[in-house]
């Protein structure tokens, strides 16, 4: 195809060819984390102008990231001294990176950068998780009604743990519907909160002013991602 190109950094290229040569195939480093793009409503949310970076929207358990110290929410602004742009820059620079290699990571977490130094693991099989769908009751003002997890949806949604509320119904056309949010989203923070229970949300939401950003960490078909909308 005429004006496509496909480049990989030379140095990359010198890192693969020992690998490539002696083994056939080359190992990927593995950071232990998922990650989403960072949209401008996020950003706001997080009172940054800009969208550079890779929200972390799950940190693996036990992974390099987790024994490191990165936690859910955590912007990657830098990997190994090198910026990170958009998310699509991330996955390469991990994954080639070197297994077993020490690399600094620059975060924005709690409106203050940090850094982290992780030791990269080798990648794993992918073996996601599964979830979904439905009950007490708390109607909020964003057009979701939210119910606490018991030990009976916790059977029926094959969920590890009882943490977070689910939505049981979304009102179409609402806030929360056009954010993106869906019936069976398990919601797990609220603006970097934990959520324990339907009531903990509710009162969460009721505190929020009008007019102003909420970001909300959901839990969906195995993984995590975070989504931001106006509180009307």
């Amino acid at each position: 195809g005429s004006g496509i190109g496909f480049a990989i950094p030379i140095n990359m290229v010198k890192e693969m060819l020992p690998q490539l040569r002696s083994k056939g195939k080359y190992a990927r480093s593995w950071l232990g984390i998922r990650i989403q793009p960072f949209t401008k409503e996020l950003a706001e949310s997080y009172n940054l102008d800009s969208t550079n970076g890779a929200l972390i929207s799950e940190v693996i358990e036990d992974g390099p990231a987790d024994e490191a110290g990165l936690e859910d929410g955590d912007i990657i602004l830098e990997f190994d001294n090198k910026l990170v742009r958009t998310s699509r820059d991330l996955p390469l620079y991990a994954g080639m990176a070197g297994v077993g290699k020490k690399v600094p990571v620059k975060v924005w977490r709690n409106n203050r950068e940090r850094t982290y130094q992780i030791r990269l693991g080798r990648y794993p099989d992918e073996n996601p998780i599964a979830s979904r769908q439905s009950q007490p009751d708390k109607k909020t003002s964003i057009g979701i009604t939210v119910t606490d997890i018991t030990p009976k949806l916790r059977k029926e949604l094959q969920l590890k743990s009882n943490r977070g509320v689910v939505i049981k119904e979304i009102e179409m056309g609402s806030i929360a519907s056009r954010a993106g949010l869906q019936q069976g989203d398990i919601l797990l923070r609220v603006n970097g909160r934990a959520l324990k229970n339907a009531r903990a949300f509710a009162h969460l939401i009721r505190k929020v002013p009008s007019g102003s950003t909420i970001r909300l960490q959901i839990s969906r078909s195995g993984g995590r991602l975070f989504l931001a909308l106006k509180k009307p």
